[in-house]
């Protein structure tokens, strides 16, 4: 079956390890946290997987049959279906960006390049991750989107920022909008701007009222770190489906209700979000947004 006619699914996880910290902390729980991951696998069948803050204790455990395994720094890792794309070549940026490069696995079909980011949070600002990211990261980000043409790009990552931020949704930055219909049209004298699947959580619609959750947050206790960011392209006669994902078929993600929040003792900090582009009917019109 031609790829225009399948799916297209992306996971972002940060799985609660911390190979970067100082003092690097291995996962309180691996096993459950593999349990957790070998589940998502098999219940959603994902596309590309970008993982933070994993570590070989947990990766080790996983069932990754159907998948190329894409190490990157700093616990860093990207999975790919083998049935739908071929690994071209895999480097990183500044210990805090993977980079893939990947070609379609049937002829014809459009290649990919996935950046798998984790924004440093040691830069206890927010103002200091932003500058962190313009001076460090997006120079050398956008040299790669320009020589990674044609494939087409996916940004996912932990961006310790929210959506709105500047570093992310303005013309100096990744430009990345929250419209898709607005985001197809829009031309700039930087580039093309990427649309930013992320929005869709906002108000709870997709499962949770967020990715992560931590009550001494400026912006609130419920945040969007957890950031899917697509080429328009990708999205062309597909509906986009955003998902938070509090539970696998195996186990809750989440501790127990009435609060619900993500669940470290047994899986992550972080929620995963999938991200599911469904091809349109033949005769469907352009794609749209649903929660």
């Amino acid at each position: 079956m031609p790829a225009s006619m399948l799916p297209l699914k992306i996971l972002q996880w940060n799985m609660a390890a911390a190979p970067h910290a100082r003092k690097p902390k291995p996962h309180p729980n691996p096993a459950k946290s593999a349990a957790a991951l070998t589940a998502l696998l098999h219940d959603h069948a994902p596309t590309i997987v970008a993982l933070q803050e994993t570590d070989p204790a947990i990766l080790a455990q996983v069932k990754l049959t159907a998948y190329d395994l894409q190490r990157g720094p700093m616990g860093l890792t990207t999975l790919v279906l083998r049935q739908a794309y071929r690994p071209v070549r895999n480097s990183d940026i500044r210990q805090r960006v993977q980079v893939v490069e990947l070609d379609a696995a049937t002829p014809g079909g459009a290649g990919l390049l996935v950046f798998n980011l984790h924004l440093p949070v040691l830069y206890k600002t927010e103002l200091e991750r932003r500058e962190f990211a313009r001076v460090f990261l997006l120079p050398e980000m956008t040299r790669l989107r320009v020589l990674g043409q044609p494939r087409l790009e996916i940004i996912a990552g932990d961006f310790n920022l929210p959506p709105y931020d500047e570093i992310i949704v303005g013309e100096s930055g990744l430009f990345a909008n929250r419209d898709l219909a607005h985001t197809n049209k829009r031309r700039s004298t930087v580039g093309r701007p990427i649309y930013n699947t992320s929005w869709a959580i906002f108000g709870g619609a997709c499962g949770a009222l967020g990715s992560y959750h931590g009550p001494s947050l400026a912006h609130g206790p419920w945040q969007v770190p957890d950031q899917l960011l697509l080429d328009p392209r990708l999205a062309e006669n597909r509906r986009v489906r955003v998902q938070v994902l509090t539970k696998t078929s195996g186990q809750d993600l989440h501790t127990p209700l009435p609060f619900g929040y993500p669940n470290k003792t047994t899986a992550s900090d972080h929620f995963p979000v999938l991200v599911t582009l469904d091809p349109l009917p033949a005769a469907g019109a352009a794609g749209g947004v649903q929660t």
